[in-house]
């Protein structure tokens, strides 16, 4: 029996140490060295590519189920890890950036396994949500854990009754905002408004409306909020409260911003002042061009990046 100790492993079985350089010795330049045991086939092969070792583990019909590459994309050691046809199914590369560096079966990874995934959470109400008074009015509000940086899609529904009398305008505005109940952002105090001059009346409106906020790490609360700042009687039925995590953005993002103090404004006195602050027309279409550029270079660098290393792989089965 011979015991062969390579590399901080010992060998125990019947098997021969060989090396493709005819007649080297321990302690020369060697280019490979395979251990095959009796019966079984190489199991072990060690060689070198720029510089470095690469190892691999083969099963006895001398398929490599495991490769260890010393040098890989961007410096680093590189493990591989091979299915029954001898397909790599897991690539874990040291020395790689972005998507690329870890290369898994589709399936192989779940929810609970990302820290960043797109999630959910919302509030509904069937029924009433009671009387809509002078102030800021909580109509609904929810609670969402963000496990990272990213943006909050809040939309909010719900039918609005208003019984409005004749000889007083009728107004409330609401909105959605974010950890804060008191106030509502800048373009948040959407309006649902009656003048004075119209007849009395009684009338059920579906209002909706959204918001997209900035936000980090952590629990935050959204609102769902009504202020009546003028005349008839206003009440909340059948509301939904939705809101949705993402973690990326892919254009550009113009993010929904609180406003302190911000009173609810007549939109009938308001209207011939500009009350949007994010580009327009030509302006706006750059912006999103040029970050959908910003986007699309990026993937061709990791793309350049996947074919070097693919280039890499080739030459080491060629060799």
């Amino acid at each position: 029996m011979k015991r062969i100790l390579f590399a901080g492993f010992l060998l125990v079985g019947t098997a021969s140490a060989q090396w493709t350089e005819g007649g080297a010795r321990i302690g020369e330049h060697l280019d490979t060295l395979a251990v095959t045991f009796h019966g079984m086939g190489t199991l072990f092969h060690l060689s070198t590519f720029n510089d470095a070792a690469d190892m691999y583990v083969s099963d006895t019909l001398g398929s490599t189920r495991v490769s260890v590459w010393g040098y890989g994309t961007g410096g680093g050691g590189q493990l591989n890890l091979y299915d029954a046809s001898g397909t790599r199914t897991i690539i874990l590369r040291g020395g790689g950036t972005g998507d690329g560096s870890v290369v898994l079966p589709q399936d192989a990874i779940h929810s609970f396994e990302i820290s960043n995934e797109a999630g959910v959470s919302s509030a509904t109400n069937t029924g009433s949500m009671g009387p809509i008074n002078t102030g800021m009015n909580v109509l609904l509000q929810r609670s969402i854990v963000v496990p990272d940086s990213g943006y909050l899609m809040v939309i909010a529904t719900a039918q609005i009754g208003l019984i409005h009398t004749n000889g007083t305008s009728s107004g409330a505005s609401f909105g959605v905002s974010l950890d804060d109940s008191t106030t509502l952002p800048a373009n948040q105090d959407v309006a649902l408004y009656v003048t004075s001059t119209s007849p009395s009346m009684s009338f059920g409106q579906p209002v909706t409306v959204q918001g997209l906020f900035q936000v980090g790490p952590g629990t935050h609360t959204l609102y769902f909020l009504a202020d009546k700042y003028s005349g008839g009687s206003f009440s909340a039925w059948d509301g939904q409260l939705s809101v949705v995590y993402f973690p990326t953005a892919y254009g550009t993002v113009t993010p929904t911003k609180m406003e302190p103090g911000k009173a609810s404004e007549n939109p009938l006195e308001t209207f011939s002042v500009p009350a949007v602050h994010t580009p327009r027309g030509m302006d706006e279409k750059m912006q999103t061009e040029q970050a959908n550029q910003a986007r699309i270079q990026a993937e061709l660098a990791r793309i350049r990046a996947q074919l070097k290393q693919l280039e890499d792989e080739l030459r080491r089965t060629q060799k």
